[in-house]
């Protein structure tokens, strides 16, 4: 008897129950939805289909496609446990939910209508949920969000703006260097070249769900810049070789290698493909000995091709001051100006809020940062030659 029912019958004598039993599967992933995997002709290991997410669409796909018998009845939260959700569950929950949403006009997507007309016709219960009703969902979702947001900013405040502790940044930055195997970072060596860079800025958006640390921001920041300044001394200051893949810069290259020792390198140039019509040349074959006498090494961090004269090559960013300071209101418009807006209305983090409580939550999401830092550099230009490849 049971296995002459069909999905349909079931919807149509028990749907809010059915759908009620949703609220004990999103809030985790529970194990028995492992048992459900697919896969394809592309692809050829299993995947897991009903994951978390899809446990909300397939709820509210049938919440869409049942909306003229349970719609006047019954809200959509009361299908979630939602008195009892956490505030971070109900973000992310609603997040899901309005990404099913046109946000300029609060309709669902056709995308997402196409796959509920589909899940009808396979439950044969066709309705097309109405403009209206749509929009009183949307609106519904929009309110609950901005409640989340007032309690956000009724529970917090932006961090209060000073200077940073440059010890902190410096070992966060050396952290950061050490793991990404920099190649040439060597913060205990005596060096004393350097170059000054002041007032350096930037803007940093933390998500949610972050755990703010500015020490930590600024120390990415002075990594990146640092890199940045590296690669730009490395092409402004030392020497140019403009390399063709011919016989000219063949010859170019051999005389490069035979006129100065070279004790590293980063890249072959007798290995480019573009070359191969010249391997059986004598200069070629003469030049492929040369060069691959040199050591080659990867030398993360630096982005030019470069040959260098000595094993010196080492340097190191000094942080001498930094400080964070909070967004005045115009630059809190520019960010949300950048974000987009709706009417008179901004998009922050997905959520569509009034003037006021927008510049507010991007005060607490968004940190300037201003520092100086100095770029030591133990080799010398005169070391190094990088590779500039010649345009057509």
């Amino acid at each position: 008897m049971i296995s002459g029912l069909r999905a349909s019958f079931l919807l149509e004598e028990n749907l809010e129950n059915i759908l009620r039993s949703f609220q004990y599967r999103i809030p985790e992933d529970i194990s028995i939805t492992d048992t459900f995997e697919a896969s394809t002709d592309f692809i050829i290991a299993k995947y897991k289909i009903w994951t978390k997410d899809f446990n909300v669409k397939f709820l509210f796909m049938l919440y869409c496609q049942y909306y003229d018998l349970i719609g006047c009845f019954y809200k959509l939260s009361d299908f979630f446990q939602w008195n009892g959700m956490l505030g971070t569950e109900k973000d992310a929950l609603l997040k899901l939910l309005n990404g099913f949403f046109d946000k300029g006009t609060g309709l669902l997507k056709e995308e997402f209508i196409k796959e509920c007309k589909q899940l009808g016709e396979l439950y044969n219960h066709n309705y097309d949920i109405a403009d209206m009703e749509q929009q009183c969902i949307y609106a519904w979702i929009q309110d609950e969000q901005i409640k989340l947001v007032d309690t956000e900013l009724a529970g917090s405040e932006p961090d209060e703006e000073g200077s940073l502790n440059t010890t902190m940044i410096a070992r966060y930055l050396d952290e950061n260097m050490r793991r990404n195997k920099i190649f040439g970072w060597n913060p205990e060596d005596k060096m004393d070249f350097y170059i000054r860079y002041t007032q350096i800025t930037g803007i940093m958006h933390y998500s949610d769900n972050s755990d703010i640390d500015h020490e930590k921001t600024v120390a990415g920041l002075v990594e990146t810049c640092g890199q940045e300044a590296l690669n730009g001394f490395i092409k402004s200051k030392c020497q140019k070789l403009s390399i063709s893949y011919d016989e000219k810069g063949i010859e170019n290259v051999l005389k490069l290698i035979e006129e100065t020792d070279y004790l590293m390198r980063n890249f072959s140039y007798t290995s480019d493909w573009a070359l191969a019509r010249y391997v059986q040349s004598q200069t070629y074959k003469q030049l492929r000995e040369k060069e691959n006498a040199i050591p080659i090494c990867r030398m993360h961090g630096i982005n030019e091709h470069i040959y260098s004269k000595k094993n010196n090559f080492s340097y190191k960013f000094v942080i001498s001051k930094a400080r964070m300071k909070n967004l005045t209101e115009q630059e809190c418009l520019r960010e949300l100006e950048r974000l987009g807006k709706y009417k008179e209305f901004y998009y922050v983090d997905g959520v569509l809020l009034d003037k006021k409580r927008a510049v507010e939550c991007i005060r607490r999401k968004y940190y300037a940062y201003e520092f100086d830092f100095k770029l030591y550099i133990k080799f010398k230009p005169k070391d190094v030659v990088w590779f500039c490849r010649e345009k057509a």
